[in-house]
């Protein structure tokens, strides 16, 4: 597998806002979003490290900051050999730690739904200009595979939850209809609007008012407003 950086920090996305965090950065992505912050990790031409490597290396930061939480992310993670990231989440789970990934959705898991106790599904809208288009069949496939995992009970969030990055109105329109069309609203799924950071002072206060003009559905379904907190914090 290849790996840009591994570091502590808190979350600042999504329902785990706030949590203090081991985040693993996955180096190679396909995707190419316009408006990506971390475009340094799309390059896939990292050195292989073993799944073994990687999870001393969690250990031994996670050690230091006195946490147990680990947030898989890219990069796009799902591009990494499906056999070397079941290897490593096993190893992180023997360690008794809290395993979460965030992932475009373009490439289905594969075989990882035990993996990870929280999956972070953020389909890109048109603003993101992606390289790889993103339909309603994938995220139909999205929230087939949700249902299957269905959400435990426990003190920490689980399950899967659609995170939709808003850089103007135009995709919030686009997310609605994505959502619509696979029905994710029914099936339980917390469902993230996160203004674009370098947008979010236009977007952000505009929101709810948009949506109760052009979608009042939403109303109905399990939406929440998050802002980037780690910028606003000024952390990575």
């Amino acid at each position: 597998m290849r790996v840009l950086e591994i570091y502590a920090t808190v979350q600042g996305e999504g329902i785990d806002v706030g949590r203090p965090a081991v985040f693993v950065r996955m180096a190679g992505c396909s995707v190419g979003c316009v408006w990506c912050d971390t475009k340094e990790s799309w390059g896939f031409d990292r050195p292989a490290v073993t799944p073994a490597a990687v999870a001393a290396e969690v250990l031994r930061v996670a050690d230091e900051a006195g946490l147990r939480s680990v947030v898989v992310t890219g990069g796009e993670p799902l591009q990494q050999p499906a056999a070397e990231l079941a290897e490593l989440t096993a190893r992180l789970r023997q360690a008794g730690f809290h395993l979460a990934v965030e992932t475009s959705g373009h490439f289905l898991p594969n075989g990882l739904a035990t993996s990870f106790d929280l999956w972070t599904v953020s389909p890109k809208l048109p603003s993101a200009q992606a390289r790889l288009p993103f339909t309603s069949e994938r995220l139909q496939a999205w929230v087939a595979f949700a249902r299957s995992l269905g959400r435990p009970a426990g003190s920490r969030p689980s399950g899967l939850q659609l995170k939709f990055v808003i850089s103007h109105l135009e995709d919030v329109a686009a997310a609605c209809r994505l959502i619509a069309a696979a029905e994710a609203h029914r099936a339980g799924i917390p469902i993230i609007f996160q203004p674009e950071a370098s947008q979010a002072a236009q977007v952000f206060p505009r929101l709810p008012s948009w949506l109760h003009q052009h979608w009042p559905d939403w109303q109905h379904w399990d939406v929440r407003l998050i802002p980037q907190v780690h910028k606003l914090l000024g952390l990575p």
